[in-house]
């Protein structure tokens, strides 16, 4: 406990940057007689440089003839153990109040960049930092990047802009670990700077760039593999194992979220490979059947013109008795590549079978589109197909019917005017278009 006199210049010098707004209230609060004495707690500077906590009790005793303070006596008690003790629990219990908060978010809307960004500025506060960062780290080797889910608003050039642009479209990654926080993704350690400079990987930040005076670096974890990392800087103490030790429930509870979320990809992954494979013919790559007549539902629900049409190899018995059932596959895909080719999105080809494909293409005029399967026609009758040392001719003909309006239209109908005029394609001696009629 101590009583003394000291200037308010001298006194203000020493108080903590974070605690002086609120004693210069208080203050002033006692000064203009808003309060009858002057009670507050806050840190300040030891002479051995340190922060201790005070509690600071006083009252006006002197005023001058106008009655305006000229004195003010009081006390500064040492309450740093019980302050840093009350602090400690209080921290802990805000830390786990913001951990379940990120989970909570996570898990009500499925989206962990939210989920980091909400928290950022709790561990902000609760890490004493000035800025922070929370980054995952993205594909594989080399070519591995930190994909930033949330970060503190620093914007002091156009090029600071355009990364902040990008962060705010999720799309900021940082690749260059060759610096100070890169530290914490390779080795996977800890990472605590308290001096400019002072780590051999310190790196010079860029020009006009907020200063960098103390950093910590926390490795995300799972199963000994660096998935993430956070990043906090400008500690108003120094950056302890202290810190980084309190922080780990919070990184534990970002790996569990990273891991969930990379389990939640690999099924997506999984679910969209199986769904391809129900949907793809397995030679060919074109849609199946059933793909197929999925995708005239599809059309069935919109305004469109155009036509399906049935495409079918000429004399494909002859191709595989004559040259081999792998000559005949080889047949098959030479096709379904010059039908693929010629019919964009939105049109739709598939292969129904056997050497039968089908196509629903789009377009306003019969003559048009006659044009366009004619250009298919013509296009596989040049082609050549080769098979080892063999060369095969190929010929397709093509039964085909228009559609004035696919809305509510009867596909599996289609398709039967659409096979009937093949017939007769076949039936007028092969390698020509015929429409219904």
């Amino acid at each position: 406990m101590n009583t003394m006199t000291v200037a308010p210049a001298f006194f203000r010098q020493f108080i903590h940057p974070a605690d002086y707004v609120k004693v210069e209230k208080q203050l002033n609060m006692h000064l203009i007689g808003k309060s009858k004495v002057f009670n507050t707690t806050f840190r300040m500077k030891h002479t051995d440089g340190s922060w201790v906590w005070v509690e600071s009790y006083g009252k006006t005793v002197e005023t001058d003839a106008q009655g305006k303070p000229v004195r003010i006596a009081g006390i500064h008690r040492d309450i740093t153990q019980r302050m840093e003790s009350e602090l400690h629990e209080r921290k802990k219990t805000q830390l786990l109040q913001f951990i379940n908060k990120t989970r909570a978010s996570y898990l009500q809307n499925n989206d962990l960049t939210m989920a980091c960004q909400s928290v950022l500025a709790e561990l902000i506060d609760i890490s004493d930092s000035q800025f922070a960062f929370v980054g995952q780290m993205k594909g594989d080797g080399s070519s591995s990047r930190l994909f930033i889910h949330a970060i503190s608003e620093i914007v002091w050039d156009n090029s600071s802009f355009s990364q902040y642009a990008e962060y705010k479209k999720r799309n900021l990654y940082f690749s260059n670990f060759d610096n100070l926080f890169g530290t914490s993704i390779l080795t996977g350690e800890v990472t605590i700077s308290n001096a400019p400079n002072s780590h051999p990987n310190s790196k010079g930040v860029p020009h006009g760039h907020p200063r960098i005076s103390r950093f910590l670096g926390l490795p995300i974890k799972v199963k000994d593999k660096v998935v993430g990392m956070v990043g906090l800087a400008n500690k108003f103490d120094t950056y302890t194992d202290e810190d980084a030790e309190f922080l780990q429930p919070f990184l534990d509870a970002l790996a569990g979220l990273f891991y969930a979320v990379e389990l939640e990809e690999a099924r997506a992954v999984a679910e969209e490979k199986l769904r391809h494979l129900a949907m793809t013919d397995s030679l060919t790559g074109l849609y199946n059947r059933r793909a197929f007549l999925d995708e005239c539902i599809s059309f069935s629900k919109q305004h469109c013109r155009g036509c399906v049409a049935i495409v079918d190899i000429d004399h494909f018995k002859k191709v595989n008795d004559t040259y081999g059932h792998d000559a005949g596959d080889q047949a098959l895909i030479a096709v379904a590549r010059k039908i693929a080719k010629h019919n964009q999105t939105p049109n739709v080809v598939a292969r129904l079978g056997g050497e039968e494909f089908a196509i629903v293409m789009i377009g306003d005029k019969k003559e048009e589109i006659h044009r366009q399967l004619e250009a298919l026609r013509i296009a596989v009758e040049e082609g050549r197909v080769t098979y080892k040392t063999d060369t095969m001719n190929l010929s397709i003909s093509i039964g085909a019917t228009f559609i004035k309006d696919t809305f509510e239209a009867d596909f599996s109908a289609l398709l039967s005017l659409a096979d009937k005029a093949l017939y007769r394609a076949k039936e007028q001696g092969r390698n020509q278009v015929v429409w219904d009629e």
